[in-house]
């Protein structure tokens, strides 16, 4: 698509080094400003800054794959960390758990403990008691149970009456120390159980905190390792912009060195030169506004509506200095016809000359073709006074 369409500004129109009608302003301001030495020399020079970048942006590629090996192991060490802490978490909510349980039996076997010494105080209450009767009457002998029983049957259920009571005072009291013995030791095996559990938890409690300030500390250096591996991207990011920018450089420099050419009295034939191509005028010279879009362009010049494989010739004598592809133009020629002026032939489907090559007036140099694939067949045809673009009716023949 030729520049004159009615639709927006390609992107290499804008920047006006990519290609396109921005890179021939370009090529002519260098090759009419520089000698050629000169252009030799800044070539040089764009190569060895070219270098440079490169070398600097391998240099920054080694340091970022370090800085993103350091980062890659420190978060896989912060997981193991995290699951370490987590499975420590649950340890000690285990521990607290078992704590609370020993804590309710120990409570309930002092209860327990409460209970036995209260039952044995009260058993040996009534031991005294009985002891301080028999203390004050004496034991009743066997004689006086037998002169006091009506019969020989009541003094044996008597006397098996006392053995039985006084055995039973005994077994009573060693049931209870028995009882309480085993609370006792119970109750000491509790406290062992829950010492060794409250000395896990503060063991694990520690390590959980060594664990969370390793946490914090890595975080830390991880944070860090982020901000200067951003950092260096965006060195690189730069970098590489400045590497593309140094190529396009060289790209341009080498061919602004083809745009030069000899003198000429191309000024003299201006309103007579020979259409490069017969046909209607379908795009004209300058700004456009599309009625449906809204859109302004500028056609650098004209488009000539042709069947495809015109043959287009050279409106006058001059030197071919390029003869390349330019996106938006598709094949170019451009003659340099001296004096400062040029002619560009966009478009071309066969291209008959080669850069370096004096045409005359006339001559064929090619036929037409189109631009790109969705433009119509079409010959883009500019004349150039130095960089600044020219109006080609003014300067071609009446017609």
């Amino acid at each position: 698509m030729y520049p004159g369409r009615c639709l927006p500004r390609p992107a290499w129109e804008q920047d006006g080094l990519g290609g396109g009608p921005g890179m021939i302003p370009f090529l002519l301001e260098v090759a009419l400003e520089a000698q050629p030495a000169d252009v030799d020399s800044l070539i040089a020079q764009e190569r060895r800054k070219l270098k440079a970048l490169q070398e600097a942006q391998r240099r920054d590629m080694e340091k970022l794959k370090v800085l993103r090996r350091k980062e890659r192991t420190l978060g896989d060490k912060l997981l193991g960390l995290e699951r370490e802490v987590a499975l420590l978490k649950q340890h000690i909510r285990t521990l607290r758990e078992q704590e609370r349980h020993l804590t309710r039996q120990i409570d309930s076997t002092r209860s327990i403990l409460r209970s036995l010494r209260t039952s044995l105080l009260g058993h040996r209450r009534a031991l005294g008691r009985h002891l301080r009767i028999l203390y004050i009457y004496g034991r009743p002998s066997l004689l006086k149970v037998l002169l006091t029983s009506e019969d020989i049957t009541e003094f044996w259920r008597r006397v098996q009456y006392v053995k039985a009571v006084e055995e039973w005072e005994r077994m009573y009291s060693e049931a209870l120390m028995r009882e309480m013995r085993s609370a006792q030791k119970h109750s000491a095996l509790l406290k062992a159980r829950l010492e060794a559990r409250r000395e896990l938890i503060v063991g694990k409690s520690k390590k959980e905190r060594t664990l969370k300030a390793d946490m914090a500390k890595i975080r830390r250096i991880l944070t860090r390792l982020r901000r200067d591996r951003k950092a260096k991207e965006e060195v690189l990011g730069e970098r590489r912009r400045a590497i593309e920018e140094s190529r396009r450089k060289v790209e341009s420099l080498i061919l602004a060195k083809k745009v030069r050419g000899p003198g000429g009295k191309f000024v003299r034939i201006k309103g007579e030169l020979p259409w490069p191509a017969e046909g209607p005028v379908a795009e004209r010279f300058g700004r456009h506004r599309d009625p449906q879009l809204g859109t302004w362009t500028f056609n650098r010049g004209i488009g000539i509506k042709v069947p495809e494989g015109t043959i287009v010739r050279a409106v006058a004598d001059g030197k071919v200095i390029l003869e390349e592809w330019l996106r938006g133009y598709g094949q170019v020629v451009l003659l340099d016809h001296g004096g400062n002026f040029f002619t560009l032939y966009g478009g071309l489907r066969d291209v008959y000359v080669g850069e370096g090559q004096d045409v005359k007036a006339g001559e064929p140099i090619g036929t037409s073709g189109r631009a790109d694939a969705l433009s119509p067949p079409m010959l883009h045809f500019e004349i150039l006074e130095g960089t600044k673009v020219l109006d080609p009716t003014k300067w071609l023949k009446p017609r």
